[in-house]
C-alpha cells in the first residue's frame, strides 16, 4: 500500500492523529497512521533522559488505498476538521505518493539507538549555512540552517517532495555545499 503525507500546520503531529483517523473512519477507508519518531537525550533537572520526539514535526504519514476519486473528498474532510492537508506534487491536485526509499530510510532512522554526545560548548551556526549531519541516526541528511542555539540547530531539508524542518545536535554537523536536491521550495 502506498504512503501519503499529511501536513498539520496548526497542530503537532501527535495531537492531530485523532482528527486524521476520524477523517478516514468517516469515509470508511482503512488507514495506518505513522509519526516517525527519533530518540534524543535531553538534560532535565541536571539528569540526562532519553525521550522520543517527532522526526518531522507537523507531518503524519498515512498508508492507505483510496477508493476511486476519493482523494479530494478526503482532503476536504481534513480541511473541515482543521487537521491538515495532503502534500502534493507541484501542479497536481492529487496527494503525492511518498517514495519507498524515503519510507525505508525513515524506518532505519527510527531503529537506530541514540548516540552518546559529549558535553561541549559550540558556537551557534550561522543561519543560511548548508550543513550535513556527519554522525547520529540522521547521518547523511543535508539542509540549510534556519535556527541555531549553542547546542542544537534546526535545518530545513528536502523530504516528502518538499522542505521540512529537522532539529539535530550541533555536535553532529559538518559544513556542506548545496546540491540540486536542496533547491528548497517556498510554500506560500
Amino acid at each position: 500500500m502506498p504512503y501519503y503525507c499529511v501536513y498539520t500546520p496548526l497542530l503537532h503531529g501527535l495531537t492531530s492523529l485523532h482528527l486524521i483517523q476520524e477523517s478516514f473512519e468517516k469515509r470508511k477507508i482503512k488507514a495506518h497512521l505513522w509519526i516517525p519518531m527519533q530518540r534524543v537525550k535531553k538534560l532535565r533537572y541536571n539528569t540526562e533522559i532519553e525521550v522520543q520526539v517527532p522526526l518531522f514535526p507537523n507531518y503524519v504519514l498515512v498508508q492507505c488505498e483510496f477508493p476511486k476519486n476519493m482523494e479530494q473528498e478526503m482532503e476536504q474532510q481534513l480541511l473541515e476538521l482543521k487537521a491538515g492537508y495532503f502534500l502534493k506534487e507541484p501542479g497536481s491536485i492529487l496527494p503525492a505518493v511518498i517514495k519507498q526509499e524515503e519510507i525505508d530510510r525513515i524506518q532505519e532512522i527510527e531503529q537506530k539507538e541514540v548516540e552518546e554526545q559529549k558535553e561541549e560548548t559550540y558556537t551557534p551556526v550561522e543561519i543560511g549555512t548548508y550543513v550535513e549531519v556527519a554522525s547520529s541516526p540522521l547521518m547523511g541528511l543535508k539542509g540549510i540552517v534556519v535556527e541555531s542555539t549553542n547546542d542544537t540547530v534546526t535545518i530545513e531539508t528536502f523530504v516528502f517532495g518538499r522542505s521540512a524542518p529537522v532539529e539535530v545536535p550541533i555536535s553532529v554537523l559538518s559544513r556542506s555545499t548545496p546540491t540540486p536536491s536542496l533547491q528548497l521550495k517556498t510554500i506560500i
